[in-house]
């Protein structure tokens, strides 16, 4: 999960859509709002990261990073 909201929001940074400092709140923001699975299956993982990529694309979009 970590790893899919920062690609998208480094993507999101080098197309200038937000600044550097909005990074690692925004992950962290992603991170937390993420329920947990205890013993995560395969298909719990992948679920986890297009949750993650989905939902740091959703606050980029929204300008969401701008609250933080």
């Amino acid at each position: 999960m970590l790893n899919a909201a920062n690609e998208v929001l480094v993507d999101a940074f080098i197309a200038g859509e937000v600044p550097w400092l909005a990074i690692v709140d925004t992950v962290a923001s992603v991170v937390h709002e993420h329920e947990g699975v205890a013993d995560p299956s395969l298909d719990d993982i992948v679920a986890a990261q297009r949750w993650a990529d989905q939902r740091a694309r959703e606050l980029v979009r929204v300008g969401q990073w701008k609250d933080m």
